[in-house]
């Protein structure tokens, strides 16, 4: 719909002349569908274990996956009117580093499930 959306004209030019409702965008569909998909479909067939860490692990990622988007999507809004959010790229920092060792602590067990 997105994509269909910036055939319009306006749309495009406010869509491709804010970078930060670009890479909000390219975020959702690789990280969001994508990586989300993967993980569900690596638990779902055995590849990761379904201990309780390994399930903690794969929502704490999620978690970190929404907060991504929602600090993304604030951030696009708030350049529609020129609005600078102070320390942001620190908090997209901090939301990567936990999603990295949600990775981690998801890779344990994917080493795990892959021997049982």
């Amino acid at each position: 719909m997105l994509q269909t959306g910036s055939i319009i004209p306006e749309v495009s030019k406010l869509a491709f002349g804010f970078r930060s409702i670009v890479i909000a965008y390219l975020h959702l569909v690789l990280l969001a569908f994508t990586t989300l998909y993967l993980l569900g479909y690596l638990l779902w067939n055995g590849f990761i274990s379904h201990h309780k860490m390994a399930v903690s692990a794969l929502i704490l990622f999620t978690l970190g996956v929404f907060a991504n988007e929602f600090v993304l999507m604030v951030q696009g809004i708030a350049s529609f009117g020129y609005i600078l959010i102070p320390h942001l790229n620190e908090i997209l920092v901090g939301i990567s580093l936990f999603m990295f060792f949600s990775l981690i602590l998801l890779l344990v067990f994917f080493q795990k499930g892959r021997t049982l």
